[in-house]
């Protein structure tokens, strides 16, 4: 029997190549795509369950409760919190912290092998204890057991003692005025790539004495400084929820009063990659939204596939209703019928599968370097049995062939061999709801596209100004620290070079947040609780901050001995002042031991990404504190001015090699994920249009076959081409347009609901609806017209002929 159904299913294709081809590319084209985003969506949902306790280890977060009673969540812990867990919560096996400097450092083997390095880790010994991260050389239970040991990954073995062995050899660590030697004690296969962290160094914490404070790494004892990143690693069969319960009676058990101030949490480690977007993130995470999207992309895609299937298996009805009817009156039963319009469909979607299969291999190298990724097919059938692509075959065959078999084996026999033609009104109206159905995807999918497109060009244009013009360059080796001034002032001299400024953080894409007294405000001491900036006296000039009162910074604290504060807008507001008596106010950095007075006061400006509202803003006057410098240069020849640049840095810094960036990269990466996004967006939007397009097209030309002779007679009496071609595009472009009205508000709710993770954001105008729509209608019609044209064209004698 099944021999037979597959017999017919092939003399039926072979019999119409044309809708046969039209239906298998457009299968195709939607499996691929759903393969893709599949491949996609499990290397996201795969993040660090490589680790062999994965299950079991938690990272350990805490919330800071704020001055206002707001709650400000971050990565970090105080180094404390998770060795004491150990010995005093039962449910607690191990803990370990990670300490990691916010940028790279200096990694030093001789003066023609030495890297700046961001992946360096320090960590406690138990860390091989809790992740598997395997060694290949070295002792795992004495790798981090004394100071001054450092285990690295395979790549950097390689990158700094090729063809040595590493065990035994001697690192130099170089952190501005930090600079100690490390003894590699391992060699660690590579991290995956799939681990929302990737260590190429881990030395060891206890590197740092107890009771030692430096202001990068904390003290190593406090109950208070946030400045690690805690896992712990649960009992089996622990209840997390249970341990979290008994977190704040802990630490009101050591620090008092005091504990009030925190709000401990803790974190699934699968969870982290997707789920969690904590200040001090160890690097950016995905975001659980995207996948989502994703997904919904992935099915959305293959409906419309599916819909073109249904569609021009109805709309060719009458030729398949002869068949019917003989069968029925030779005694097949409907469910034969049903099995065989069945056999059809997964006969086309295996055909389609084997298509797509290239076509992802294809399309893969395209995709992974649009989407940071790796994926390959082998990784699809090395996770999954072939048997999950056979069930997705069978149930692609079930969903595309759903309606016509149901549909087709329905006609009954004695008005077929009266001379019914297999159409009906009911069999119409549904066609004509599958391409609304159809169209209203890709509506949606234009929409969609529009939207995040023009949210990425006001956050480019948001930016700031001259950005492509200037290079950042970081400061990082303790020569370089102390002396960058020296290089500053000479490379001033060039006259390619219009100005230089040093900062914390690469300009406006990063802040740090600390408790200042204001003893003058009100009269009396207050704590304000803001954001702020380290500074040169150069940087407000450099990116033109705009002064609202007062003068910008004037000179070096360390030839005053006092620090210039600049307030924004916001800052001042919050305070309850007037810009004018905010000048004078005395200032003071417990933190830091700074004081010192406003001098200015700024319009407020976007000192991190467009995510984030302005908030209350100090920038210090404070180059003991900056780690880049930027340097702003005039347009012209950018190649000899980054070569003279590269020369000083050589003759002033011989020992420190040069590296820049440019800001408006640097920039750019903040809204990353967004680029991303709006890319995969816009290519598997044009994907849809175009599988919807090839449905079209077909019924298009089924349309135009099944009124031939009534074009014929209309051209005969006069009728000209552009009104026939009108006549049979008028019907489709009114589905369309149809479908723009049911998917235009979908999209609005769907792309507003997005643009809400932004502070700062586009307003979707009546442009977008009318962009999206009239894009619809202009390929609607382009695809229509075509086989309108060529049957109006068409000789009325040979029309009437033919019938």
């Amino acid at each position: 029997m099944f021999k037979n159904y597959l017999k017919i299913a092939l003399r039926n294709m072979l019999k119409q190549k044309g809708y046969s081809f039209i239906n298998v590319a457009g299968l195709a084209i939607g499996i691929a795509c759903c393969l893709i985003i599949v491949l996609y969506v499990a290397d996201e949902l795969s993040y660090d369950r490589f680790h062999e306790k994965a299950g079991r280890i938690y990272r350990l977060a805490t919330g800071n409760v704020l001055e206002n009673g707001g709650l400000e969540q971050t990565a970090s812990t105080p180094s404390m919190w998770g060795s004491t867990m150990v010995a005093e919560f039962p449910e607690v096996e191990a803990a370990v912290r990670f300490h990691r400097y916010r940028s790279e450092i200096l990694v030093r083997v001789a003066a023609d092998r030495q890297f700046y390095e961001g992946n360096f880790y320090f960590a406690d010994s138990t860390v091989l204890e809790i992740f598997s991260f395997p060694l290949l050389a070295g002792d795992a239970q004495r790798a981090l057991a004394a100071p001054n040991m450092v285990i690295i990954s395979q790549s950097m073995a390689a990158k700094y003692f090729p063809q040595e062995n590493p065990l035994g050899k001697i690192l130099t660590y170089i952190n501005r005025e930090t600079v100690f030697d490390l003894h590699v004690t391992g060699v660690m296969q590579d991290v995956p790539r799939h681990a929302h962290f990737r260590p190429d160094f881990i030395a060891s914490l206890s590197t740092f004495k107890p009771g030692t404070w430096h202001w990068r790494y904390g003290l190593p004892t406090s109950w208070t400084n946030c400045f690690y990143r805690t896992y712990v690693v649960l009992a089996p069969g622990a209840d997390p929820k249970q341990v979290e319960a008994q977190l704040p009676a802990f630490l009101e058990r050591h620090i008092g009063e005091e504990a009030s101030t925190f709000k401990p949490f803790l974190q699934r480690l699968t969870d982290i990659h997707l789920y969690s977007a904590l200040p001090d993130e160890i690097q950016q995470n995905g975001n659980i939204n995207y996948v989502y999207i994703f997904l919904t992309i992935a099915i959305l895609i293959l409906l419309v596939a599916c819909i073109n299937y249904m569609n021009l298996s109805t709309a060719r009805s009458a030729s398949r209703a002869r068949e019917i009817g003989l069968r029925k009156t030779l005694g097949s039963r409907r469910g034969q019928l049903v099995a065989q319009f069945y056999a059809e469909a997964v006969l086309m979607a295996c055909l389609a599968v084997l298509l797509a299969l290239p076509l992802v291999e294809l399309c893969l190298p395209f995709f992974n370097q649009l989407a940071e990724k790796n994926l390959s097919l082998r990784q699809f059938f090395a996770a999954a049995p072939i048997i999950y692509l056979l069930g997705f075959t069978l149930l692609v065959g079930l969903l595309a062939g759903s309606y016509p078999a149901l549909y087709l084996s329905g006609f009954l026999p004695a008005a077929i061999l009266k001379g019914w033609r297999g159409s009906s009104g009911r069999a119409v109206n549904m066609r004509k709801a599958l391409v609304v159905l159809q169209f209203s995807v890709s509506v949606l999918l234009i929409f969609s596209t529009v939207v995040v497109s023009g949210q990425l060009d006001f956050l480019r244009q948001g930016r700031l100004s001259g950005a492509d013009q200037t290079v950042v360059i970081p400061l990082r080796g303790g020569d370089v620290y102390q002396n960058y001034e020296t290089y500053k002032q000479e490379i001033l001299r060039q006259a390619e070079v219009s100005s230089a400024a040093a900062s914390a953080f690469i300009p406006f894409s990063g802040y740090k947040t600390d408790k200042f007294v204001l003893p003058e405000v009100l009269g009396s001491a207050s704590v304000f609780e803001c954001d702020y900036l380290a500074t040169d006296k150069d940087f407000p000039a450099l990116f033109d901050l705009k002064l609202i009162a007062g003068r910008g910074f004037s000179y070096h604290p360390k030839e005053n001995g006092a620090q210039e504060f600049l307030l924004n807008q916001s800052a001042v507001q919050k305070l309850g002042l007037t810009p004018e008596r905010a000048l004078g106010m005395r200032i003071q950095q417990p933190f830091f031991k700074q004081s010192g007075e406003v001098v200015g006061v700024v319009q407020d400006f976007h000192y991190a990404s467009l995510h984030q509202a302005i908030a209350p803003m100090i920038v210090i006057n404070s180059p003991d504190f900056v780690r880049f410098l930027s340097v702003k240069v005039k347009t012209g020849n950018f190649a000899e001015t980054l070569s003279f640049l590269r020369q000083r840095w050589e003759a002033i810094f011989p020992e420190s090699p040069f590296v820049f960036s440019f800001l408006d990269e640097d920039l750019n990466r903040l809204y990353r994920a967004e680029e991303k996004m709006g890319q995969v967006f816009g290519y598997f939007t044009i994907l849809a249009v175009m599988i919807s397009c090839l449905g079209l097209f077909g019924l298009a030309a089924f349309a135009a076959e099944q009124r031939t002779k009534e074009i014929g007679v209309r051209k005969v009496l006069g009728a000209s081409v552009s009104g026939i071609a009108a006549l049979l595009s008028k019907e489709f472009l009114k589905l369309v347009l149809l479908a723009n009205l049911i998917a235009c508000p979908l999209a609005y709710f769907a792309m507003n609901k997005w643009l809400q993770d932004f502070a700062y954001c586009i307003d979707i105008g009546w442009w977008v609806f009318a962009l999206a729509g009239g894009t619809a209608l202009l390929i609607a019609l382009l695809t229509v017209s075509t086989q309108a044209l060529k049957a109006a064209l068409a000789n009325p004698v040979e029309a009437l002929r033919y019938e």
